[in-house]
């Protein structure tokens, strides 16, 4: 008796899996173009990382396609750009963000919207405290990715001398 490999309920709760993780990896992007620019293979994996952690537990098989899924946007990404990369998930998975799907994204990611119920005051401290913060963590972000970079380059000369 021939079964289908995977059933149309299987294949509809994958597609719904595949849509809320992309959409908090799109999410991400997004945080990281507005503030630094095109994002580096340190930060695209990081990006990658982050939106596979909202998938919860799933069967190995549904891991290794979301794995596959992310190795081949991130190509396109890095050769041809974010706009060639989002073309090729929204023709390959029929996928479209919109902005009211991003509202609530933080608290998927165990952050809060909003900071609602300070005084005018307290958001002017919270706001500058996080600005030095902001400032602090992207400065020794830069200075940790120099170290990888230069990690990666050592790796990477051993192993072509080997």
């Amino acid at each position: 008796m021939d079964r289908p490999l995977i059933s149309e309920h299987e294949m509809v709760q994958e597609t719904e899996l595949f849509h809320k993780i992309f959409t908090v990896f799109r999410h991400e992007i997004d945080q990281i173009e507005n503030t630094r620019g095109k994002l580096n293979d340190f930060q695209l994996m990081q990006a990658v990382l982050l939106a596979k952690d909202t998938m919860g537990v799933v069967g190995w098989d549904s891991r290794q396609t979301v794995s596959s899924i992310f190795e081949k946007y991130m190509h396109i990404y890095r050769t041809f750009g974010r706009e060639k990369a989002d073309e090729w998930v929204t023709i390959t998975f029929e996928y479209s963000v919109s902005t009211s799907e991003y509202e609530g994204i933080n608290s998927t990611l165990g952050r809060p919207d909003t900071e609602d119920g300070y005084t005018v005051g307290e958001e002017e401290g919270i706001l500058t405290n996080k600005t030095s913060r902001i400032d602090e963590l992207s400065h020794l972000i830069v200075e940790k990715e120099t170290d990888l970079l230069q990690l990666y380059r050592e790796l990477f000369l051993l192993q072509q001398g080997s």
